[in-house]
């Protein structure tokens, strides 16, 4: 379904730019793979480590044109990268399976289970690793009783710098593969209202009272959609752990109390005797909330993206709202609202899946709708004055507002606010 997989696009575009905008970050203990792209005098050699080029100082006698491995060492001024493998792939004849093998043998990890499968799908990702992740990530791959569902997932936690537990595992999982937010509440929901235990009748008015937080009013004012959003979030529990709110919308005004969420309930009921299928479904709920917030924000220099999923309810249709802010912050270190672009993913009951891209250049918008229907041209003529006037009442200016097939939003590949690694002299000691 489109819902479910909001959170695999939002992994594919941190993917792309993982693997195209990061600058190559060597911290000690890491170990890379590199290809010597072409040798100068004086000991001078360019490599190419991520697709980023870098130029170094060889102390070690390596080949043009062929890969090694390399551990990022300890030093002082320039990072220092020791060669673990004399013998490149290329001079051996071996593939990189082969390759991969020499490595784990030369770091003394040859009889760890599920090392080679691990190590050898982080080279093809171009995920940096170390020993100690090959250890402990070989450990949680071998738990899984799904391998190739687990390899993507671990590659996710390394890459967002989580601890490799599997805990913390659940939680991604829940998100990247698990069923979208509101079908869950919903399913939970229920459970407790045909269970004939008193506590879970209990809960289940508890979790009404925050389900009725979640239904989309019509909105009289400019400013009512935005605190609908903002009591969304709250009553979810999003924003105590990972400030959304203060980064998004600036200054942090919690209207909710933190015991009255959605999170506490159900962390409450894990305290709680209920029945095992109610249990079940609530810790995989929680999995859900915890995973979506360990997930919700990736920084690339001064870029920052945040995304959230919401689950609502359009009159009797209950939905995902996913909505994703990209840009930078400002003086305040807030996600500056003059300068930004913000996308917004749902399905709705007749017009099915859209995707709205909203781009603003010095508060003027350029709006975007992506969906498969017919342009609604009358729909559009009516519609657009009056945003058109409310956003003019938030001192912003709309410029155009386009509809295009959904197909197109897929094929995009442009990302805003693009920032290319470059590198200058000698960058590194090999």
């Amino acid at each position: 379904m489109f819902q479910t997989n909001i959170q695999t696009h939002f992994s594919k575009v941190e993917k792309q730019n993982h693997n195209q905008n990061r600058p190559v970050s060597l911290t000690p203990g890491q170990i890379i793979q590199g290809k010597v792209v072409k040798l100068f005098p004086n000991n001078i050699a360019s490599l190419q480590i991520n697709g980023i080029q870098l130029t170094g100082v060889l102390e070690a006698p390596l080949t043009a044109g062929e890969r090694y491995w390399f551990e990022v060492k300890e030093s002082k001024g320039l990072p220092h990268l020791q060669v673990l493998d004399a013998k490149s792939s290329k001079t051996t004849g071996q593939p990189q399976a082969a390759s991969v093998e020499r490595l784990l043998q030369q770091l003394g990890l040859a009889n760890v289970k599920m090392a080679e499968a691990f190590t050898s799908f982080l080279t093809k990702q171009n995920i940096n690793f170390s020993k100690q992740t090959i250890v402990t990530g070989s450990q949680l791959l071998g738990q899984l009783p799904n391998t190739e569902e687990g390899l993507p997932i671990i590659a996710e936690m390394i890459k967002k710098n989580l601890p490799l537990t599997k805990e913390i595992f659940d939680a991604i999982r829940a998100v990247t593969n698990g069923p979208s937010l509101s079908s869950q509440v919903q399913g939970l929901a229920g459970l407790l209202e045909t269970s004939t235990n008193t506590v879970a009748r209990d809960i289940h008015q508890q979790l009404n009272q925050i389900v009725k937080e979640m239904v989309i009013q019509p909105v009289t004012g400019s400013n009512q959609l935005p605190e609908q959003v903002r009591t969304m979030i709250q009553m979810l529990g999003y924003s105590h752990e990972n400030g959304l709110m203060e980064h998004v919308q600036g200054t942090r005004t919690e209207t909710t109390s933190q015991s009255e969420t959605l999170k506490a309930l159900l962390l409450q009921m894990q305290q709680q005797e209920l029945p095992l299928n109610v249990k079940e479904s609530a810790s995989q709920l929680l999995h859900r909330l915890t995973g979506q917030q360990l997930l919700s924000h990736d920084q690339i220099g001064s870029l920052h993206t945040w995304l959230v999923q919401l689950p609502i309810q359009l009159g009797s249709f209950h939905t995902d709202l996913a909505i994703q802010w990209e840009g930078k912050n400002n003086t305040e270190n807030q996600l500056d609202p003059s300068f930004c672009r913000i996308l917004f993913y749902l399905t709705l009951e007749r017009l099915k899946d859209m995707v709205v891209d909203v781009h603003i250049q010095n508060r003027i918008l350029s709006v975007t709708i992506f969906n498969e229907t017919q342009k609604p041209q009358a729909l559009l003529d009516v519609l657009t004055p009056i945003l058109k006037k409310s956003l003019h009442e938030q001192e912003y200016e709309l410029l155009s507002v386009m509809w295009k097939p959904l197909k197109a939003a897929v094929q995009k590949q442009h990302q805003p606010y693009q920032q290319k690694a470059s590198y200058q002299g000698v960058d590194i000691r090999v």
